[in-house]
């Protein structure tokens, strides 16, 4: 072990009082893991991206890419794999840790190699609790391979007491270690990778005790805490981002509630073909709390389904125009679900490039000598005819139109809204 392991790792006392006061929970930081030779062979080793697992939770191609089974690779990892698993590193990691009984997960779940591509994150989270073998999860180990690294890069793992708020950064460099307590509170991430070139590269091993040897905590498996939305109006693709990230963590977790609620309601089956007859009162209570667990959570569908039509409601009478690429719109005032337009419209744009617009738009039957001004710019509308109005690009567009038109002052309809037309579009133009 020792050619494996840098020699400064032989001081274990004062390896262990740095564990044990690291704040905000026990956490080592370690700056030369392995021996130099070794760490060099595995980053001339490491996996093609295209080698490893690179499917998400949700089972789409990501920018993340696993290899499990690090003994299959060979060569430098065949020696880390047969190291980490060794009675003699588990001692060791005992004796910094003061966790002892310490045992390897030969299944690599969830650990390996991992690669992250530039543009990829991690939302910060707690680990799931317990193996599949009925191990309690304790300790994590992440190593770093990149002979290259800047703070400003991003993917600097962060270590937090609480998600929401921030703690510890510790910036990804070479041969660089960080060894931490698994709990409730062991909230961990990273921020967005923009690295310019190569990607985050790094080891994860993740160490266990037997369920007999710990207080049992609760069961769960991995909890993680969405970025919050980004504030302002001036990142609707951010936002856009945001929400379909939160969707697919709650399609992830109500297949795992489909799931459970599958092995729950089996659990109860096989319980009443008992026979009630035969079960005395503990007994009972026992069957009555999955019931009412159940009865429970109907009653909060429930509830918040009213919630939902109301949100629903209050998203259909916002304000949309069709903007076509590279346009983005920020917002608009003056324009109504309907796609109606007032005698005043304002509408906030940005641009990925710089480009003209077009306004794109119906003149109705009953106005007669509409014209629409921007600046020093007008149009004259033909009635009952759609209309095409080129305009140079701006950050904030504002038509006045010359006259208004009500429609229930002049037929049955209505409708005492004052109108000028309608924009069905703002389109791009080079």
């Amino acid at each position: 072990m020792q050619a494996a392991l840098d020699p400064s790792l032989d001081h274990t006392s004062a390896l262990a009082t740095a564990f044990r006061d690291a704040s905000p929970f026990p956490y080592l930081v370690i700056e030369s893991f392995f021996g130099a030779e070794l760490a060099t062979k595995l980053v001339e080793e490491f996996p093609a991206f295209e080698r490893g697992n690179n499917l998400d939770e949700n089972r789409r191609r990501g920018r993340k890419a696993v290899f499990e089974r690090l003994g299959e690779l060979g060569g430098a990892f065949r020696a880390v794999d047969e190291l980490v698993r060794s009675e003699a590193f588990l001692a060791w990691l005992g004796e910094v840790t003061g966790i002892h009984g310490l045992l390897f997960d030969p299944d690599y779940l969830g650990g390996g190699t991992h690669e992250n591509l530039s543009g990829q994150s991690l939302d910060f989270h707690i680990d799931f609790s317990r193996h599949p073998r009925g191990w309690q999860r304790r300790l994590n180990l992440l190593v770093y391979l990149n002979p290259e690294w800047s703070e400003s890069w991003g993917g600097c793992l962060e270590l937090r007491q609480d998600p929401r708020q921030a703690g510890t950064r510790i910036t990804p460099l070479f041969n660089r270690a960080v060894l931490f307590e698994t709990s409730e509170r062991s909230w961990h991430g990273f921020d967005e990778i923009r690295a310019p070139k190569g990607s985050r590269r790094s080891l994860a091993f993740y160490f266990y005790t037997d369920g007999d040897a710990v207080a049992i905590r609760r069961v769960h498996s991995t909890v993680y805490i969405d970025a919050p939305l980004p504030a302002g109006t001036a990142a609707l693709g951010e936002l856009r981002f945001a929400l379909q990230r939160r969707t697919m963590h709650l399609e992830r977790l109500v297949a795992e509630e489909k799931r459970l609620l599958g092995i729950l309601d089996q659990c109860l089956g096989q319980t009443l073909e008992l026979g009630l007859r035969s079960l005395d009162e503990p007994q009972l209570a026992v069957l009555r709390q999955p019931v009412d667990f159940l009865e429970r959570r109907l009653a909060g569908l429930y509830s918040v389904e009213p919630e939902l039509n109301a949100m629903i409601d209050a998203l259909t009478v916002l304000p949309r125009v069709e903007v076509t690429a590279p346009l983005i719109c920020l917002g608009q005032d003056g324009l109504f679900v309907d796609s109606w337009v007032g005698k005043r419209l304002q509408i906030r744009l940005a641009s990925t490039a710089p480009t003209g617009i077009a306004l794109c738009g119906w003149c109705p039957p009953d106005i007669h000598g509409q014209v629409l001004r921007v600046g020093d710019q007008s149009l004259a509308l033909v009635p009952d005819e759609n209309f095409r109005w080129s305009l140079p690009f701006s950050e904030q567009v504002i038509v006045h139109a010359d006259l208004g038109w009500v429609p229930s002052r002049t037929s049955d309809n209505p409708d005492t809204r004052e109108l000028a037309f309608v924009l069905h579009r703002v389109e791009a133009e080079t």
